[in-house]
């Protein structure tokens, strides 16, 4: 698509002055503009002191693996930044533009943009970065859009106040990201290289804002817009046709949403004689929230993802329906923004993005006033490509994967489940805590989450999945009430399986499912099952009852493990609990496993 347009059309003779943002002197739109508290948030930071993001704090990730010590001040300056551009828009008093100043001239005098657990060229973890540093990472290309938008928004009152500082953010965008972006080929995240992920359309979003709002050369703007337009096709081609994100409905928010931002932009800065919206495959993307979508809050939850995905995402699923002509889509946004909203909240959310937070605006406002069907699903939604059905019969809904265990943020989880009874969580994919050093490092399947051991899957001959592109699923085939997946694969040779086929069966009664092995040595069959959920469980009788209503029984003897979350805020917030438990059935020569759970 992206390439077929540069082959075909391309930019030339294409205006794109069209306003990109409303200025600050759109009062129309900046008075209307509403975010609870923003004025009061802002009052309380004119005497904010701009703390410096300290050479120890962004040594602290090379020395222990804790990246919050140098994020803290990193994204309270940005948080905060972005805080006073809005506010400064939307009451024009001149007001809070000495600390929009401030904080432009404090970022601008900072040595990296970018975050310390990115910073790593060549592989390698260095302790500080280089004064002279030409690497793009995602919060280099957020920082960017802080002070592009900045720049775009407030340029007659800043001009008029403090024109300097117009100019160095001219100068720093153009030494940290023009030039190191037009002159690179190689970043990653580029899809040159190797398969790109949500880093390329979240970064690439962020470049196209900072190229729309602060180029003047038109030239050089359209020539750097043809280069993200192929490496937009580079993430396009890397998703597979039926649309799926193998990063989870929680990365969707960064990544889907992300590519919706780039083609929205181009849309409408071009007055809308760039249009890629009509793209099928595009259309696709935005409907994978649809088909992964479970109930009220909860969305299929696999990878480094978490079961809710941020309220803000609901704005973009909207957005993306409205363009895409998709009402089913539009109504999960709508839903996915009011459904239960704490009594007295707004729907307006102040987010850490210029653009975002404007567009929040924009699409909340239009959703308030439109009237859209109530969101119905199908007993059975399948993404081929992807391997991830969701079955629904009754009370009940059951979401599983295939899949391979070389997808982005992987969990070696092929084969895995999660179960849902009447919209709350039964059986569930714990995904994954605060990142550290180790997330990405060769230790990350060492991290207790981020394995098979952890995930509803067995354990055979005390060997787990391993981690590769080769380590798949063999067959995922789902109808109405059934599904069968054979994930033998899925296993390193020294687990001694030969065959292994999981059929679920959901019905209105609950779920109930068997797991068929063959060994290559007959000695050598133990298996033990792993169920996770964050339901206080019992043993009784051989059976294992979770919070007092439901039964789970199995092949096998059962035994409980309380797993803590150990303060993680982000497992506590995602999950409403301090932990999760463990359940596992172990059982030897036995070629089935036999597994329910239903109402007591």
């Amino acid at each position: 698509m992206f390439v077929s347009f540069i082959k075909n059309e391309g930019f030339d003779g294409i205006d794109l002055s069209s306003p990109l943002f409303p200025s600050a002197e759109d009062r129309a739109f900046w008075e209307r503009f509403n975010v609870p508290g923003l004025i009061e948030a802002a009052q309380g930071l004119l005497d904010y002191p701009w703390p410096i993001i300290s050479a120890v704090a962004f040594r602290e990730f090379k020395v222990s693996g804790d990246r919050r010590i140098m994020e803290k001040v990193h994204f309270e300056r940005r948080k905060n930044f972005v805080t006073l551009i809005l506010a400064e828009a939307k009451e024009n008093k001149g007001r809070f533009l000495p600390q929009v100043l401030n904080g432009a001239l404090a970022i601008c005098e900072e040595t990296y943009w970018g975050v310390s657990a990115h910073w790593h060229p060549e592989g390698v973890i260095k302790q500080l970065p280089h004064f002279d540093s030409h690497y793009i990472d995602l919060f280099a290309a957020e920082t960017a859009e802080h002070l592009a938008m900045a720049y775009y928004i407030l340029k007659k009152p800043l001009t008029e106040y403090c024109p300097d500082i117009l100019e160095r953010i001219e100068y720093e965008l153009d030494r940290r990201i023009k030039k190191p972006y037009t002159e690179n080929e190689d970043f990653w995240w580029m899809g040159r290289k190797r398969k790109p992920n949500n880093w390329n359309p979240w970064i690439i979003s962020n470049l196209i804002t900072v190229y729309l709002a602060t180029e003047s050369d038109e030239q050089r703007k359209k020539a750097a817009l043809t280069k993200m337009l192929s490496e937009l096709q580079n993430y396009l081609d890397a998703i597979p046709e039926d649309g799926g994100c193998d990063e989870g409905a929680d990365y969707w928010g960064l990544a889907g949403a992300s590519l919706f931002e780039c083609v929205y932009q181009l849309k409408v800065a071009s007055g809308g004689k760039i249009d890629f919206f009509k793209n099928e495959k595009l259309k696709r993307i935005g409907e994978y929230m649809l088909r992964v979508h479970l109930s009220g809050p909860y969305f299929v939850c696999f990878a480094d993802g978490v079961p809710s995905p941020k309220r803000a995402s609901g704005v973009f699923v909207y957005a993306y329906g409205k363009e895409t002509e998709s009402p089913a889509l539009m109504s999960l946004g709508k839903e996915m923004t009011f459904a239960e909203l704490p009594a007295g909240e707004s729907p307006y959310l102040m987010i850490d993005n210029v653009r975002r937070n404007i567009y929040n605006y924009l699409f909340v406002t239009e959703m308030k006033e439109k009237s859209l069907g109530q969101l119905k699903h199908p007993p059975l939604e399948l993404l081929r490509d992807l391997q991830v059905a969701v079955l629904r019969e009754g009370d009940w809904t059951l979401a599983a994967k295939g899949g391979h265990n070389g997808e982005s943020h992987n969990h070696n989880d092929v084969g895995s489940f999660s179960l849902y009874r009447q919209g709350k969580p039964v059986l569930v994919d714990v995904g994954i805590g605060t990142y550290t050093r180790q997330t990405f490092s060769s230790e990350r399947y060492l991290i207790p989450w981020v394995n098979s051991r952890t995930h509803n899957l067995p354990i055979i001959n005390g060997t787990e999945q391993s981690e590769g592109r080769e380590y798949a699923a063999s067959r995922f085939e789902a109808h109405e009430g059934r599904l069968a997946v054979s994930y033998e694969k899925a296993y390193p040779a020294e687990a001694g399986v030969t065959s292994l086929e999981r059929v679920y069966t959901l019905s209105e009664s609950g779920l109930s499912f068997t797991d068929r092995l063959s060994f290559r040595d007959s000695t050598r069959t133990s298996v033990t099952e792993v169920l996770m959920t964050t339901l206080t469980p019992e043993i009784k009788d051989g059976e294992v009852i979770l919070g007092g209503k439901l039964r789970i029984t199995a092949s096998g003897e059962p035994k409980l493990e309380y797993m803590s979350f150990e303060g993680d805020e982000k497992f506590i917030k995602a999950h409403k609990t301090e932990g999760v438990y463990r359940i596992t059935f172990f059982t030897e020569n036995e070629a089935v496993i036999e597994v329910s759970i239903s109402v007591l």
